[in-house]
């Protein structure tokens, strides 16, 4: 039988008085994917909540929340949502600063990406 290879997360809307939480959910959701031989996380949209702007301390509890990704030896995938952009038709959002960080990509537009056993997952 097959390991699965993708878990799913969505919605965080991640403010300064959710940070706490998010950060519980994400460090369980890691451990039953190490724990199940998942490799692969996929972040789905709206991880943030204001489509102004974003605090420091909310910029700087996303990337803790993907230095926990790294620290559990996963790859995510953030897809940006409506509540992550100043402007619908930009492909930038505010998870565009975290397109360096070695274990999260940040999939901003149309993607493919591939997966073990050849296994294709496309992004739009």
């Amino acid at each position: 039988m097959k390991k699965p290879i993708i878990s799913m997360s969505n919605d965080w809307h991640l403010n300064e008085k959710n940070i706490q939480s998010v950060f519980n959910a994400v460090r369980e959701q890691c451990e039953h994917a190490v724990k199940n031989g998942i490799k692969y996380l996929v972040f789905g949209g709206d991880l943030f909540t204001s489509r102004v702007s974003q605090r420091q301390g909310v910029l700087e509890a996303m990337a803790h929340i993907f230095d926990i990704v790294s620290e559990c030896s996963l790859t995510a995938y953030a897809i940006p949502g409506n509540h992550d952009k100043t402007n619908y038709e930009s492909y930038s959002s505010f998870l565009t600063p975290f397109k360096s960080h070695p274990n999260v990509t940040i999939l901003s537009d149309g993607h493919k990406v591939g997966l073990p056993d050849g296994v294709q997952v496309y992004f739009m």
